[in-house]
């Protein structure tokens, strides 16, 4: 059986498969925006709202590009960009279509069209869901600021994970890599 690694705080750490998780994680606690680690270090988790980059014109998209390596080169510190992936099931989004048709009955040939819409698109390229987050270690409050001012300034909205979104990522992630 092959080790399974995992990059958390600078450093690549082997998931012993069969021991406590507590051995290999290196985790200490997490407290309010903050991951604390068992070295001593810090961990602040920024989740970034992006923009539609494909819907801006060439002229939006090549300013948008300048803005971000004016943003990286400012950026004197050490930053992790992380990106989860999910396949969305549009499933749910195919009921609330026929409950809208059942009660705007005018408006079912438009709901319809849009639910074969919809279909078409999935079928051409994967739907999927994105999103980003910036980990950074030992975060000061002029970094927390660099970061959320730069990327606002870019056009995305940026913010300090909480505790509690901070958990649901670390869960996501573990549930992804998890072998069984």
């Amino acid at each position: 059986m092959r080790p399974f690694f995992i990059y958390l705080g600078g450093v690549f750490i082997e998931k012993a498969i069969y021991k406590d998780i507590k051995d290999w994680f290196p985790i200490k606690s997490i407290k309010e925006n903050t991951i604390y680690l068992k070295n001593g270090k810090s961990i602040n988790l920024f989740k970034v709202e992006p923009i539609n980059f494909k819907l801006k014109s060439d002229a939006e998209q090549i300013a948008i590009l300048e803005a971000y390596k004016h943003f990286l080169n400012l950026c004197n510190f050490n930053m992790q960009i992380i990106i989860q992936t999910d396949n969305i099931d549009l499933e749910k989004h195919f009921f609330k279509i026929e409950d809208f048709k059942k009660e705007n009955l005018e408006l079912s040939d438009m709901a319809e069209d849009y639910k074969k819409l919809i279909k078409n698109i999935a079928k051409e390229r994967e739907s999927i869901s994105r999103k980003f987050y910036i980990a950074t270690q030992n975060t000061s409050k002029n970094v927390k600021d660099k970061i959320i001012s730069g990327l606002s300034n870019l056009g995305n909205n940026a913010y300090e994970c909480s505790k509690k979104e901070i958990i649901t990522i670390l869960k996501r992630y573990f549930k992804k890599n998890s072998r069984s």
